[in-house]
């Protein structure tokens, strides 16, 4: 272990930033369990860089048909409580998969307002709240071995001030811990009572979901008994 840990120090990385459209998303269904929203695969091994700052601003989905006439307003009855956050956009609606700009939003009453034309489908993107468990893993190929590597509760990483009380990679003790080797996948999960994430062939991107997750990345493709090193490391703790 030693060895392996002294041919990591003198790997050269480059310090990188993993975004939103860097992962592939993917829809969770109220209630349904934890579910997988947005998930990469590492190519070359990487670590998240301990002491940086992270984001990620969960959001509810919720989408509607507007009635045939396009005179009327839609009101958007929000299943729940809308939050004041300070982080991210508290709304983003979207008509027919174009974003719009809601005629009205009631915090009080939980209600997006918007006239929309006849028959439109009307996809709002809302932060909540409510509760709800978020996750960060890290996972084997195969799914042999995985490993959470930082949990939140949704409604409170919300609630944060990014300027005051920002997120921080600061809690993983160790180097293998925070690695991440080659062909293994990142993973964000989401456990909630309100549907979340995007299907890509039929959803909006909802633009108030922000990531940005601080990393180093190997310039090397993999690294001679990483793998075997990391499976060790979290097999101790899980």
């Amino acid at each position: 272990m030693e060895e392996l840990m002294k041919r990591l120090r003198q790997y050269e990385t480059s310090p990188e930033t993993l975004r939103r459209s860097d992962f592939e998303p993917a829809a969770h269904a109220a209630g349904s369990g934890e579910t997988v929203v947005l998930e990469r695969q590492a190519i070359q091994p990487i670590a998240l860089r301990n002491g940086a700052r992270y984001r990620f601003t969960p959001v509810a989905r919720q989408s509607t048909t507007a009635d045939g006439d396009e005179t009327n307003t839609e009101t958007i009855d929000l299943n729940k409580p809308l939050l004041d956050s300070d982080v991210t956009d508290d709304v983003a609606l979207f008509e027919d998969g174009q974003q719009v700009a809601p005629d009205a939003v009631d915090y009080d009453a939980g209600t997006v307002d918007y006239q929309a034309a006849a028959d439109a489908t009307l996809t709002v993107y809302y932060v909540p709240r409510a509760q709800g468990v978020v996750r960060l893993k890290k996972v084997a190929p195969g799914g042999s071995n995985s490993e959470t590597i930082l949990q939140h509760d949704a409604g409170m990483i919300n609630r944060r001030d990014p300027n005051r009380d920002p997120l921080e990679v600061e809690t993983i003790p160790n180097t293998l811990q925070a690695t991440i080797p080659s062909d293994w996948r990142l993973r964000w999960t989401i456990d909630a009572d309100w549907s979340s994430g995007w299907d890509p062939d039929a959803d909006p991107t909802p633009t108030n979901w922000l990531v940005s997750l601080p990393i180093s990345r190997s310039v090397v493709d993999s690294i001679d008994g990483l793998d075997a090193a990391v499976r060790n490391d979290s097999s101790r703790r899980v």
